[in-house]
């Protein structure tokens, strides 16, 4: 009689974060300080000195022939040709990847023209391709805006879904009290917190757990992307921490309001609730509207104490056409996603909690709110958030606060 050796092998989501030109080499290094598990890092730079300052494991001097190792200036054509004429080298060290993620600052020559060439060539591998970018202050001028605006357009195409984050934004969150160091931190943090709120929801896992093939599905060819994270202890903590990821200041179109896919991810303690999960999807869907699909995935971890975080992924708000892209199953097979599918008809008519507590926590503008989850709790938290989507780094001296920090959506629900 013969037997038959069965053993199952477990392969994870190989994953890649690329750094193209300046502002995206100085926010990978910001991740690699910070802690990013389960990801490489890339750096693409036509600056060699520059280049040599990154502190990713592998190094791509890009243009040599093009800029001669000095640079693209606001040259955007030259960040394109530059990637181009590496072209090889790039398709070698991302080939096999199955996600890309892709940061670089718009308005400049390298970052503008190369990051969009970039995506061209990963998007041809098969992986899916995020885009995370941001746009220069309205002080630097026009031409750095226009190029910005032109360059975002066509990494758009390129993409499978883009994360965009107005530097503007800072001077309305922070103030104008904020640092020139302190600002371009505070924009590094954002887009740390994006990608790493993207890949531990890949890495992490849960009872209902949600994976790469959901990721996939909720990002392949879905054009603008939103991503929030939010955390919340005590009464009410399920909606509190949804409308925290709902609310994100430092994104650009912050509403989710006419996404057609969303996914959403939990960790919280054993207690929690499957009313809970209503609630917060019930609540997802009337600050969003009509969407099509969501996904969700709950992780419970014992080092919770009445405590909550979530992270939101919202999509389809303009679906990109996929004509040039390799054609791959929404969903690996083998893989089972969880998917709650609404018709289009049906209106969850929900109010949303309005007890004084969390009328008088939601007086309190977001970037403040979570100074005090700092202040109060700072190393419990920090200890348990480590593993997970959440940073609580974060400094009150640039602060400066609006009324129009709250969400539209709380506002009119005050009123």
């Amino acid at each position: 009689m013969s037997i038959k050796l069965v053993t199952e092998t477990t392969y994870g989501a190989k994953i890649k974060v690329i750094g193209v030109g300046g502002a995206g080499g100085n926010a990978i290094n910001n991740m690699i300080e910070k802690g990013l598990d389960g990801v490489d890092f890339i750096a693409l730079n036509t600056d060699i000195q520059d280049l040599e300052k990154s502190k990713a494991d592998m190094k791509i001097q890009i243009g040599r022939n093009t800029t001669l190792g000095l640079g693209a200036g606001m040259d955007d054509t030259k960040g394109a040709k530059a990637v181009e004429e590496n072209r090889e080298e790039i398709e070698q060290v991302i080939n096999g990847c199955d996600m890309v993620f892709i940061t670089a600052g718009m308005g400049g020559g390298t970052g503008t023209g190369g990051a969009p060439a970039v995506a061209r060539i990963a998007k041809a591998t098969g992986a899916l391709v995020v885009g995370i970018v941001t746009k220069p202050f309205d002080f630097e001028g026009h031409d750095r805006l226009r190029i910005a605006d032109e360059g975002l357009k066509r990494l758009k195409q390129e993409v499978d879904s883009c994360i965009v984050i107005p530097n503007e934004k800072l001077l309305t969150v922070f103030g104008d009290e904020i640092t020139f160091e302190n600002s371009f931190k505070r924009v590094d943090d954002v887009l740390y917190n994006s990608t790493r709120g993207i890949s531990d929801i890949i890495t992490k896992r849960g009872k209902v757990n949600v994976d790469f093939a959901d990721v996939k599905t909720i990002m392949r060819d879905m054009g603008d992307a939103l991503m929030g994270i939010g955390y919340a202890k005590g009464e009410d903590k399920a909606v509190r921490a949804t409308c925290e990821a709902i609310d994100n200041p430092l994104l650009e179109g912050v509403s989710i309001k006419g996404a057609k896919s969303i996914l959403l991810n939990i960790i919280a303690d054993n207690n929690f609730k499957i009313s809970d999960l209503k609630r917060m999807t019930e609540l997802i869907k009337q600050t969003a509207g009509d969407y099509g699909k969501l996904i969700w995935g709950v992780v419970t971890d014992d080092r919770m104490e009445d405590e909550v975080i979530v992270t939101i992924i919202a999509t389809g708000f303009n679906v990109i056409s996929s004509k040039n892209a390799p054609v791959k199953p929404a969903v690996e097979e083998g893989v089972t996603s969880k998917n709650m599918l609404f018709d289009s008809k049906d209106t969850v008519i929900t109010k949303i909690p309005t007890t004084n507590h969390e009328l008088e926590y939601y007086d309190i503008p977001t970037v403040h709110r979570k100074n005090i989850l700092q202040t109060d709790d700072i190393q419990k938290l920090r200890a348990k958030t480590d593993d997970y989507d959440i940073d609580l780094d974060f400094n009150t001296d640039d602060l400066k606060i609006t009324n129009d920090d709250k969400p539209a959506f709380l506002r009119r629900q005050m009123d």
